[in-house]
């Protein structure tokens, strides 16, 4: 081969790196800020804001490859990873120096600790087999420590006997949280300081769980705490079995109608959800003070709903406090952070995380609060 034909060949190969950094910043882009966007006016945007995990994995790759053999766009990488810089640290935080839970009970601060969790009606999710006598999810919540748990799909979390819910973990949830509630649709609280339950009003409550719980946490101080459980896809049990047969490479007879089915129930969720986040949003706006909003939001951090529920005033604990990229549902090879903590006021997040109980198809997600000692401050 001569040198014409060389110098040819290279000039191709190097037009082709090029379209296709330009191509995978693109969708990065796109699928970074496609939240921004209601999906009442598109929902494509929502949809493809699915894939931002992927493209960040793509221009990380691309990244460390022109960084070996093409500088000059490595450069183009790094500029357009800065733009999106953002949603990269909602999705994935680095609060590498957060305090230890030990260190944080040490320091003596006044905090609450939450636990958010979905607990499947305490159904035992997949194959898991407890290594305890009694329900594996709640003695979770029993050995976790948190001053206050909000649930959701948590109709029969008081029922003693069902699921396997010993006589002395039935007691010990009494004795831990004296003060409780639980709706006929499964949204739960359990308590260590007492509350008043608020009324809130939505437009579709048989589509959106919102309750309002405002927490005396001593000294006359208040925490208004909002469980929430918004919309999910509502897939069939059919339809997840076709899912998971696809990625398995599986069922490709299927694919095209199940993919339109997926799409379709996809986008009429996304609407929902920002709709239902409105509504949330106008509760937030009704009440002053501290303020925590925690649940099942059966939507990504960046989404619109998410965007729309944090509005200009309300911090994500998990990315004030969390550390790397967290999976909060772990079913149907569906894997996400979907549950999330919100907070305003005189509250701090310390440190959140995600727990390591895996018995329902959601893992749940904890947080330690410091709380503003008003009358220090006054």
């Amino acid at each position: 081969m001569n040198i014409k034909a060389k110098h040819w060949l290279g000039n191709i190969a190097r037009l082709v790196i090029a379209i296709a950094n330009i191509v995978i910043a693109a969708g990065f882009v796109a699928s970074a800020w496609g939240g921004t966007v209601n999906p009442n006016e598109s929902v494509v945007w929502s949809i493809l804001s699915l894939t931002f995990p992927a493209f960040l994995i793509l221009m990380l790759v691309a990244l460390i490859v022109n960084l070996i053999c093409f500088r000059k766009l490595a450069m183009f990488n790094i500029v357009v990873m800065l733009a999106c810089i953002s949603p990269i640290l909602t999705y994935c935080p680095m609060n590498f120096f957060r305090p230890s839970e030990k260190s944080i009970a040490a320091s003596g601060e006044k905090t609450l600790k939450l636990l958010t969790f979905n607990i499947l009606d305490l159904f035992v999710y997949g194959d898991h087999k407890p290594e305890t006598e009694g329900n594996p999810t709640m003695e979770y919540i029993l050995k976790s420590g948190a001053d206050v748990v909000v649930m959701q799909e948590a109709t029969d979390v008081l029922t003693p006997g069902f699921q396997g819910v010993r006589d002395g973990q039935h007691e010990e949830l009494l004795d831990l949280y004296p003060y409780r509630d639980v709706t006929f649709r499964g949204m739960a609280i359990l308590s260590k300081y007492p509350f008043e339950k608020v009324d809130v009003d939505s437009r579709d409550p048989s589509q959106l769980d919102l309750c309002r719980y405002d927490l005396n946490v001593g000294d006359g101080e208040v925490v208004h705490v909002f469980n929430v459980h918004m919309q999910s896809i509502g897939l069939t049990a059919e339809d997840k079995e076709v899912y998971v047969q696809i990625t398995e490479g599986e069922a490709a007879d299927e694919a095209d109608e199940i993919r339109h089915s997926l799409l379709s129930k996809l986008a009429s969720a996304f609407r929902s959800r920002a709709d239902q986040a409105e509504d949330i949003r106008q509760a937030l706006d009704e009440v002053d003070g501290d303020v925590i909003l925690a649940g099942d939001f059966n939507d990504i951090p960046g989404s619109y709903a998410y965007r729309t529920v944090a509005g200009s005033d309300m911090t994500d604990a998990y990315r004030e406090a969390g550390l790397g990229p967290a999976i909060t549902y772990h079913a149907d090879r569906v894997y996400f952070r979907i549950d999330q903590i919100f907070y305003r006021g005189g509250l701090d997040a310390l440190r959140v995380w995600r727990g390591d109980c895996s018995t329902s198809d959601h893992y749940p997600l904890l947080a330690i609060f410091k709380i503003e000692d008003k009358k220090t401050n006054n």
